[in-house]
């Protein structure tokens, strides 16, 4: 009985919460303010004059005078009115307005709905998601004569969602520029409909780039890309972005030259008799697609294919974000992968796309991927992983009829099982992880001078290792701002670790072809030492813990070196975080067997970044690595006023400093960049110097409300990859 006197209570009390909160919603009232408000109870009506201020839920109404009839919640207002709902606004000099439907009509419309301004004769809202704007104009400029706008007889705008013009034209302040048929521009895209860039270098000449962006609906939006480039001639392409809904999204690339070079019968003139201009076919085409299948399988996939090994070397190698630089050799392939907590399952398919290029071709790969779990309630713990691939590796060949000029291809069919047993325990103040592993391998062939015979081999090996480590701390309690510094309290966090693992020789090594990491395993056994400091204190509203310090020391000694092995290299990680303006990184690798030499100091890279938020910013960097290269790399910005800023680039060659003479640069790469801001929009003069490429010359024109220049196509959504073991230490 008294379960039920329970339930009864709490059924009653959510009853009268939930008509409460339906009283409220129904009940909302029309909150009138002004410098005169009079109330009319037969007509149920409220007229104010003189700065009124009505407010109605999340709507907030400014005017010279207003009469609310409270029944029907409809307003008449004159004189600046002004509608505001959260960061958009609209009004009038006159305005018929519904609060409860959101409807009405206004006329000498004014409005905003970020990025855009509007304006027009009159204007309808017709409901919470739509205004139709008669003889109306659009533009990101704030002023009251906006430096650009299009125009339209009729403008349809759909709050958060996009704007719409027919028959639409450009003006450039008081000047027609350009006519469309129609004009789309979703609100939440951050991309200007055109960009021109012109500019100059030593491989292309005079060049101007642009960009013409459009879009057919939500799903289906693009850039049109027509470039002309003085040395090479004209050149065109689309990048389409396309999302199916139920087959998922993506986007193609498609680039065409009737390429252009002159061979120059005399080499040191810049023209002369006998001039040869020979003219050639390129193209570009690229795909990557995304479909999420269900919440646990995804398939994602890319293509790359091209005319010319170094098309994209030529053409992306000097664009805006430098596409080329930031993948020189993407791989073309189909990755389907199930994740599941306990395992994940793949099948990885890699086809060379193009014949210039060095591949390994996965015809397909299965591989499924056992998680580390636990064994019931003990203290073991599994992890497991399964493949089998059909393996061919194809070298690049001078052309698609002359097979017999290319290396000749490698094949095998490989079946590979990873196992691995690890154990659990704390030892006093010691976390002790003992494992065991067994690696085998089936081949369908081997290789006999370099050709593949019909004898399969079966290859084995066992992994063995265990690792030690605990943590100590100690807590300072002090307050404080030492040289700015904000301190509260000082938590010191030492972490030792020692590790060891070993593997044995593989049981067959020279009678297998190495396509990749797994053929490679040989025989390894070492332990590893490292030491971690970390410094933190804690800052912000919620006392998040911040690391003011970590240094990392490591070393090792590998037992497989003989006679009596040897010390491995020593290696350091520093991170100083003193200031939120202020970070210092910094790892280094060192040969502890090459002191005498003076080439101990194997590989360097410091980072030095200093951010005074919006008006300065400096980053240093070094990278050393012995034998190879020494590089610092500096970048400096400023903002000199409102209107201008400049950004300084510089990389140096130290090496070539020191070893060069005076035929040889010293210089990598040099970039200037002034900015000056245009109210509406920004230029960039843009200076570039390379150690490789000559000089460059970019001006670039941008809207201040849409930043992003559209010269991109980004890395793949992934890599590839789908291991999640190190198959030389397996630990």
């Amino acid at each position: 009985m008294k379960l039920h006197k329970i339930f009864f209570i709490i059924a009653i009390m959510f009853t009268l919460r939930s008509i409460a909160a339906l009283a409220e919603e129904i009940d909302q009232p029309i909150v009138c303010n002004g410098d005169e408000i009079e109330y009319f109870e037969k007509e149920k009506k409220v007229v104010g004059s003189g700065h009124v201020v009505i407010t109605y839920k999340d709507t907030t109404l400014t005017c010279d005078k207003i009469t609310v009839f409270t029944e029907t919640k409809e307003a008449q207002a004159e004189g600046n009115v002004r509608i505001v709902q959260g960061e958009s606004f609209f009004g009038g000099e006159a305005v018929n307005y519904n609060f409860e439907k959101e409807t009405g009509t206004i006329v000498n419309f004014k409005g905003y709905s970020a990025p855009w301004y509007t304006k027009g004769e009159s204007a309808e809202r017709a409901g919470a998601d739509k205004f139709i704007v008669d003889k109306g104009s659009v533009t990101t400029c704030d002023h009251d004569n906006p430096h650009y706008r299009l125009s339209a007889k009729k403008v349809l705008i759909y709050p958060n969602v996009k704007v719409v013009l027919r028959n639409a034209t450009v003006w450039v302040g008081p000047v027609p520029v350009f006519w469309m048929p129609v004009y789309i521009h979703p609100l939440d895209e951050n991309r200007p409909k055109v960009t021109v860039i012109p500019g100059k270098n030593s491989d292309w000449g005079g060049f101007l780039l642009t960009a013409w962006r459009y879009d057919l609906d939500q799903n289906h939006k693009g850039i049109v890309h027509i470039d002309s480039r003085e040395r090479k001639g004209i050149a065109y392409g689309v990048d389409h972005t396309y999302n199916t809904g139920f087959m998922g999204k993506g986007t193609f690339k498609t680039y065409y030259t009737h390429e252009k070079n002159i061979q120059r019968k005399h080499l040191y003139e810049e023209k002369g008799p006998g001039d040869i201009t020979v003219t050639s076919d390129k193209y570009l085409a690229q795909i990557r697609h995304k479909w999420q299948i269900s919440d646990d399988t995804l398939a994602t996939a890319e293509l790359y294919k091209y005319k010319d090994k170094d098309f994209r070397k030529d053409y992306f190698n000097y664009s805006y974000n430098n596409e080329y630089e930031k993948d020189e050799d993407p791989n073309s392939y189909l990755l389907v992968t199930k994740t599941q907590p306990v395992y994940t399952l793949s099948v990885l398919t890699e086809k060379r796309a193009n014949r210039f290029e060095d591949r390994v071709e996965r015809l397909p790969e299965v591989a499924l991927d056992i998680n580390t779990n636990r064994v019931g309630d003990s203290r073991f713990y599994y992890t497991g992983n399964y493949s089998a691939v059909n393996l061919n590796r194809k070298f690049p060949r001078s052309t698609d009829t002359d097979p017999v000029s290319q290396i000749p291809a490698y094949h095998n069919n490989r079946y590979d099982t990873f196992n691995k047993m690890s154990y659990a325990e704390k030892v006093s103040f010691l976390n002790i992880t003992p494992f065991v592993a067994m690696r085998q391998t089936y081949y369908e062939r081997g290789l006999l001078d370099h050709d593949f015979g019909s004898e399969s081999h079966l290859r084995g090996i066992f992994y063995s290792g265990v690792d030690v480590s605990t943590k100590f701390y100690k807590i300072f309690y002090t307050k404080g701002s030492p040289l700015g510094m904000e301190i509260n309290n000082l938590r010191h966090v030492i972490t030792p670790t020692v590790s060891y693992a070993q593997n044995t020789h593989p049981s067959i090594k020279n009678s297998i072809y190495e396509f990749d990491e797994i053929d490679s395993i040989d025989r390894n056994s070492a332990v590893a030492f490292s030491l971690e400091n970390k410094l933190q204190t804690k800052r912000g509203k919620h006392d998040e813990n911040v690391d003011l310090a970590r240094l990392t020391v490591a070393t090792g000694y590998d037992f497989k070196r003989t006679p009596g092995g040897r010390i491995i290299d020593y290696t350091t990680e520093l991170e100083l975080r003193p200031y939120d303006w202020l970070t210092l990184t910094s790892d280094a690798t060192m040969d502890p067997h090459k002191r005498a030499h003076h080439k101990w100091l194997k590989l360097v890279n410091s980072d030095l970044v200093v951010n005074f938020k919006d008006y300065a910013n400096f980053g240093l960097s070094h990278s050393y690595a012995n034998a190879e290269s020494n590089n610092i790399t500096g970048q400096f910005g400023w903002r000199i006023n409102p209107k201008w800023k400049i950004q300084v680039y510089e990389s140096f060659d130290i090496k070539r400093v020191r070893n060069s003479n005076k035929e040889i640069n010293d210089l990598r790469e040099q970039q200037y960049v002034l900015t000056r801001d245009l109210h509406c929009w920004e230029m960039d003069l843009r200076y570039s110097v390379f150690r490789e490429r000559g000089e460059q010359i970019m001006v670039i024109f941008r809207l201040k409300a849409f930043p992003n220049i559209p010269f991109e196509w980004g890395r793949s959504y992934h890599e590839p990859k789908r291991g999640s073991v190190d198959y030389n230490t397996a630990r």
